[in-house]
């Protein structure tokens, strides 16, 4: 993980966002397991208000990585300029070089890096 010198303003907001953020409705089914969960979508709409209300953003872009892999930076940005980063890095079935647009394999880096950094608001059931 990375971070900014000082994350004082940041760890304020996020500890206001995590009070205020309600669970992400689990409104789609594991068609192997047959669970309910929340797809990317419903988490975004639980979190999307919340975190402009106190002044949070998420930043996803993909970074330059080894052959065959895409890495992906995700990384948390308060008003004041404070942040917090971590990056994950996914094999790709082809070792063609990540196009440096969304593509089909950094899905579920989006859905993983997203849902760390925003510390996994809701119950930890949702």
């Amino acid at each position: 993980m990375h971070q900014s010198e000082s994350i004082a303003g940041l760890a304020a907001s996020l500890s206001l966002f995590q009070a205020s953020c309600g669970a992400a409705t689990k409104n789609a089914t594991n068609p192997h397991l047959k669970n309910k969960y929340a797809d990317l979508g419903s988490v975004w709409d639980a979190v999307r208000g919340p975190l402009g209300d106190f002044n949070l953003a998420v930043v996803q872009l993909p970074m330059p990585s080894e052959p065959g892999t895409l890495k992906l930076r995700t990384q948390l940005v308060h008003s004041s300029g404070e942040w917090l980063a971590s990056e994950i890095v996914m094999p790709l079935a082809k070792a063609d070089p990540p196009a440096p647009w969304h593509t089909p394999a950094d899905a579920p880096l989006r859905r993983s890096g997203s849902g760390s950094r925003r510390h996994r608001c809701g119950s930890p059931s949702a």
